[in-house]
């Protein structure tokens, strides 16, 4: 829901009044759209994204189809359809035996953006992340995205991580597209939701 700012007018012998002054409050989130998958998928994508926002935000909670040793799988992240080695990344964050922290440079895609369920995972766990891309539409500058994510995975210790990626690019960002570790894919009911961020 946005927030509008209103201005008062407070004028003497009358009641206080309150007049819509046509501009939506600074710094309000707004949905752009939402992806739900009914079946597994190799990639999650959004396209033609509009251009009239400061920032951009995705919350997501998915499953990888990762079928791997571990219960978690990495999910990686592109813009614009670039493969070039143009991405960097460094993360931090814990598990159930200890901490971690590492980095990539000249990378084709924004590897490492969180830590999710995988599908060795116990059946119906999902894990989450929230992802803030800064300055999406600005074209005088390199991208830059942060993410938080988690996953708990019933009883087999839990996984928490802070990403930062950089995207060596001044294009405006129009799409992303978000791929799983060696393109395993996502399964049914991954939900990602793209809003957008009104600048202050």
């Amino acid at each position: 829901m946005a927030l509008r700012r209103f201005s008062t007018s407070n004028i003497s012998g009358s009641k206080s009044s309150k007049v819509w002054d046509g501009e939506t409050f600074p710094g309000y989130f707004e949905s752009i759209a939402t992806v739900v998958l009914g079946s597994t998928s190799t990639t999650v994508d959004f396209t033609n994204i509009p251009q009239n926002y400061t920032h951009l935000q995705i919350r997501a909670t998915a499953r990888s189809a990762y079928p791997g040793v571990s219960t978690v799988g990495s999910p990686q992240l592109r813009f614009n359809d670039d493969s070039n080695t143009n991405y960097s990344n460094h993360r931090f964050g814990t598990f159930q035996s200890g901490n971690f922290a590492d980095g990539e440079g000249n990378e084709a895609q924004a590897g490492g953006i969180a830590w999710i369920s995988a599908a060795t995972a116990t059946t119906g766990i999902f894990g989450a992340f929230v992802m803030d891309i800064l300055d999406y539409s600005n074209t005088n500058k390199y991208k830059t995205v942060r993410t938080i994510a988690g996953v708990d995975l019933n009883g087999g210790g839990g996984w928490a991580a802070h990403t930062s990626n950089g995207w060596r690019s001044t294009s405006a960002i129009t799409k992303i597209s978000f791929l799983e570790q060696a393109n395993y894919g996502w399964i049914a009911n991954s939900q990602f939701a793209l809003y957008g961020i009104r600048g202050a």
